[in-house]
């Protein structure tokens, strides 16, 4: 990949900054096609991640909010140097949330993607600063919407949505994936602005808050495209036992064409043919060797000839 990596110097606890070592530019560099330029909306960064919400793995394009949040027009990004669109179907999943600052659009497989961050696993630990404080951490941004750039730093705090860590972020870093360089390049969190005291401390929404927010803007979905899906059923029962109704109709209908036909084709000079004795609305009784029961008399469905040379035989 042709790219000249921009470097933002690790800013420490004690505000001493030192420079990204080489080794780690090769281990982020292996995740740049899992980041994108968001160019709809309010031109931002996003990131691909692959989830786990009520039970489904799902593969998933982050950014903020107030970057995305019109869900009813096409995605444009700039992926691996290249323009391309996510086209927001009906059958794509998709939600945003204003208060946690985050949007979340369903990856397919025909979009083409295939570089995925993951989540860390310790992430519904009850103290999750005492988890992670002591946890380098690494941001893939597009600042001012120019070329990717890398920063790292460590976590200052951690308070229920919010991660507050030390970096120099710009207009276009908004919705970059933050990053534990420490823990095989998992997500902990989404970047979303800069704190009211210092404009080098940051913000990013903790990923577990986001990940329970997405289960229930899920379920929701599920439970309407079942809904749909029932009354589509539904319809389609009520056709099919319409058509089997008017088949059955239809077929009855045949049925008693073709036994008055057959009636109506027995020769009127056999003696004991059902038309010379039949009367109308008579209830006939049909025997399974061929012959017809009515008023206690035994007659033959065939002609003469049949019935002398076989009478013996009834």
């Amino acid at each position: 990949m042709k790219n000249s990596y921009k470097i933002k110097n690790i800013i420490d606890e004690s505000n001493n900054q030192r420079p990204i070592t080489l080794r780690a530019i090769e281990r982020y560099k292996k995740k740049v096609n899992a980041t994108c330029k968001i160019l709809s909306g309010n031109e931002g960064s996003g990131f691909f991640c692959e989830i786990k919400v009520n039970n489904r793995l799902m593969k998933v394009l982050f950014t903020n909010n107030h970057v995305i949040n019109n869900l009813n027009s096409d995605i444009k990004i700039e992926h691996n140097k290249e323009k391309k669109i996510i086209k927001l179907s009906k059958n794509r999943f998709k939600c945003t949330n204003e208060e946690l600052d985050y949007t979340c659009i369903e990856i397919l497989k025909e979009d083409g993607f295939n570089n995925y961050f993951k989540i860390d696993k310790n992430i519904n630990i009850n103290n999750p600063y005492e988890e992670y404080k002591y946890d380098e951490y690494v941001m893939i941004q597009y600042p001012g919407g120019d070329d990717v750039s890398f920063a790292q730093g460590y976590i200052n705090n951690i308070k229920d949505e919010n991660i507050i860590y030390t970096m120099k972020t710009e207009y276009g870093s908004s919705g970059s994936p933050l990053i534990l360089d420490t823990r095989n390049l998992k997500i902990i969190g989404i970047h979303y602005q800069k704190t009211s005291k210092n404009n080098d401390e940051k913000k990013a929404i903790f990923i577990k808050y986001i990940i329970q927010d997405i289960e229930k803007q899920l379920q929701n979905y599920n439970n309407n495209n079942k809904f749909n899906d029932y009354n589509y059923y539904n319809n389609n029962n009520n056709y099919n036992y319409n058509n089997t109704f008017n088949n059955f109709n239809y077929n009855n209908n045949n049925f008693n064409i073709n036994i008055n036909n057959t009636l109506n084709n027995f020769n009127d000079n056999n003696p004991y043919s059902i038309n010379n004795n039949i009367k109308k609305n008579q209830i006939i009784k049909f025997n399974p060797i061929g012959t017809e029961e009515w008023d206690n008399k035994i007659l033959d469905m065939y002609s003469n000839k049949q019935f002398k040379d076989n009478k013996e035989c009834w």
